[in-house]
């Protein structure tokens, strides 16, 4: 499948969308938290990487809460098969050259794998790690370098394939003509108006789009542009602050179609919006809010234990999420492979290799990994905001027949 150039473009689009608030620290937790047990003898050494103060700080300066929640949680429960965790955290701010040098450092540094990481530099330290092989186990997986490299184990579902679930929710909420509004400071959100033809175009939905720019007073002329060319399923690519003030424009001008988005680029305000109420939405992973599932309620108590009130906060989000999630998933294959403080990076591909099926408790769709192959997991989440909160429309995932992701793969290889 015929994905690097497309998916690179089009996953940096997905960041600019979510509108990628300090980073985390090394496991130690808040004033209040319970307390963390203390072992002898020698830790499990991970690290992670996260571009926390980039210039997408809005949603990613809090990102490593989760991973750090997690090793505060497995460390305070006595380690993984008795041995601590230890986290490193390295913020790239952004910089591909300084994210590779984080890389480096975090291998010097012993580490046996790179976890939960929420670095949208990755595409800069790739090659370094796979020839290092050091396997990244699960974080941000919107990144392509989840699409497109073997040693980078997603935990939740691609951009792909998350993009796809978007137009089907807004077909299921009966849209029959959806409008994108995409961002014109950079050329890789241009790739959104592609791979959204494709989709629409696969399920039989009509589709306009048009480029919006931050520094515009208002959105006036696209809003009534796309009322009166008839679209009645609206989404907008672009920052929260942007969506937000797209929404409002179109409200003014009587202009109120259905909203469609990603769980990735919520945030609270959002949420709390009037004019997104109804929004339809698909996730990489279950509704961070839906503690009818297991997984995810396991996250948000931890998250009250070790950082009390986060969930009340901004930060509190899918990033977040990602990020436990990738804790989740090494504590999978710690347990398959029996890891300890002798284990090297080679025991934790053994551990991603002997996973079949794992959900890390419903969180996210059935994971299972494959020797030299890039994973694509293909299933999403349905979820909608109703009454002010983000809701699940179901817990289990809807994924995608087999028909369905050859028809997607032949697209896919079509965009480049």
């Amino acid at each position: 499948m015929k994905l690097r150039k497309w998916s690179a473009a089009a996953i940096s689009a997905g960041l600019v969308v979510m509108g990628l608030g300090a980073c985390g620290d090394d496991g130690g937790g808040p004033e209040g938290a319970p307390e963390i047990a203390t072992f002898e003898g020698d830790p499990i050494v991970i690290g992670t990487i996260c571009s926390c103060s980039s210039d997408q700080s809005a949603v990613l300066a809090e990102s490593t809460q989760g991973i750090s929640a997690w090793v505060d949680k497995v460390n305070k429960s006595g380690g993984l098969n008795g041995a601590p965790v230890e986290l490193i955290v390295k913020d790239d701010a952004g910089d591909p050259a300084k994210g590779l040098q984080m890389a480096k450092e975090l291998v010097s540094e012993g580490a046996i794998a790179i976890v939960g990481m929420t670095s949208t530099t990755d595409a800069a330290w790739q090659t370094y790690v796979e020839e290092q092989k050091i396997p990244v186990v699960g974080g941000l997986s919107s990144e392509a370098t989840f699409v497109t490299s073997a040693d980078f184990f997603p935990s939740a579902a691609n951009a792909i394939l998350q993009t796809f679930g978007a137009v089907q929710e807004a077909k299921e909420a009966g849209v029959t003509r959806i409008g994108v509004m995409f961002c014109a400071e950079t050329p890789v959100c241009a790739q959104v108006d592609g791979i959204g033809q494709a989709f629409t175009a696969q399920l039989g939905i009509d589709y306009q789009s048009t480029k919006i720019a931050a520094a515009s007073p208002d959105y006036n002329a696209p809003c009534l542009t796309f009322k009166d060319d008839g679209v009645d399923g609206l989404f907008i690519a672009h920052n929260s602050s942007v969506v937000q003030r797209v929404a409002a424009s179109c409200v003014q001008n009587d202009f109120e179609p259905q909203q469609v988005s990603l769980m990735n680029g919520l945030d609270k305000d959002t949420i709390e919006d009037p004019n997104f109420e109804g929004t339809v939405l698909s996730g990489a992973m279950a509704m961070y809010t839906d503690e009818s599932v297991p997984g995810v309620a396991e996250y948000r108590e931890a998250m009250e234990a070790y950082n009390p009130g986060f969930v009340d906060t901004a930060g509190f989000n899918a990033i977040a999420q990602f990020s436990w999630s990738g804790g989740k998933l090494f504590e999978a294959v710690a347990d398959a492979a029996g890891l300890d403080a002798t284990s090297t990076s080679e025991d934790v591909y053994a551990g991603l290799y002997a996973l079949k099926g794992e959900t890390l408790g419903g969180m996210v769709a059935p994971l299972t990994f494959a020797e030299g192959q890039p994973a694509f997991p293909a299933c999403y989440f349905r979820g909608q905001i109703t009454g002010g909160d983000l809701k699940a429309v179901q817990t289990e995932p809807v994924c995608l027949e087999p028909a369905q992701l050859e028809q997607m793969t032949e697209l896919l290889s079509q965009l480049g």
